[in-house]
């Protein structure tokens, strides 16, 4: 599913009813909510806008757990820090157990080591047999990379391991990164993408030829889950009319 909006305001509202909407069914059904979170400036007015009224009080996040679709691994005070980015702006402020919230950061060992131990704490928490996220959360940048699956990562086609550390290019700072293997498992994979910066990376990936060592955002197709693309008319202006299901 495609969904254009004319304002990034309405974006944000829509993908704010959405996890609402994963969040009640997922505790009514299973009686918990697993979400996973994404980094950069993307996600930050979905955060901001769950953190106040009518969203901040909801009664399921009490029964959420959440963990991150990819980080730099510094630690949470760090302001390069997907999870500590999302603590103060969001987590903080929602009734999220801090016992639910698993940073991928784990003091004293390497990014190799981390991402072990945070693949045995999902597919413990999940299942091995059922690794289903309910929602993860992504974006996706200019090169078209997602999570922090960067285009020529041979993890973009990793086939067992849910969680893997990767050294991005011009970087310095190793991440830990979900692969596809764990993400396309997701009951919903929501992407928020807007700004015109975005629109040829948007349009590849929805619209070119498959190639996702080129664009890693393209390996995201759930195998049974639903996936959705929530942009902006600057992001979505270089799709095609059939894709381009205007609101």
């Amino acid at each position: 599913m495609i969904r254009v909006f004319d304002h990034i305001d309405a974006l944000i509202n829509d993908a704010a009813e959405r996890l609402v909407a994963a969040a009640e069914e997922s505790v009514r059904s299973r009686g918990r909510f697993i979400l996973a979170l994404s980094g950069g400036q993307s996600p930050l007015p979905l955060f901001q806008i769950l953190a106040r009224p009518p969203y901040h009080d909801k009664s399921f996040w009490r029964d959420t757990f959440i963990f991150w679709c990819d980080e730099r691994y510094v630690p949470l005070d760090d302001e390069r820090s997907n999870a500590g980015t999302a603590m103060r702006v969001f987590l903080n402020h929602v009734a999220v157990p801090q016992k639910n919230i698993a940073a991928m950061y784990i003091e004293g060992v390497n990014a190799e080591q981390a991402a072990e131990i945070y693949g045995a704490r999902v597919t413990k928490l999940l299942g091995a047999d059922q690794l289903h996220l309910d929602l993860a959360l992504l974006g996706c940048g200019k090169d078209g990379h997602t999570a922090s699956l960067f285009p020529g990562s041979p993890v973009i086609n990793e086939t067992s391991s849910p969680i893997r550390a990767v050294n991005p290019p011009q970087s310095q700072v190793p991440r830990i990164t979900m692969t596809p293997v764990l993400l396309n498992l997701s009951r919903i994979i929501m992407f928020i993408v807007y700004g015109n910066e975005k629109s040829e990376a948007v349009h590849a990936v929805i619209e070119g030829p498959p190639d996702p060592i080129k664009y890693p955002a393209q390996i995201i197709l759930p195998t049974s889950g639903e996936l959705v693309w929530l942009l902006d008319r600057e992001a979505a202006v270089l799709l095609g009319p059939d894709s381009n299901g205007a609101d």
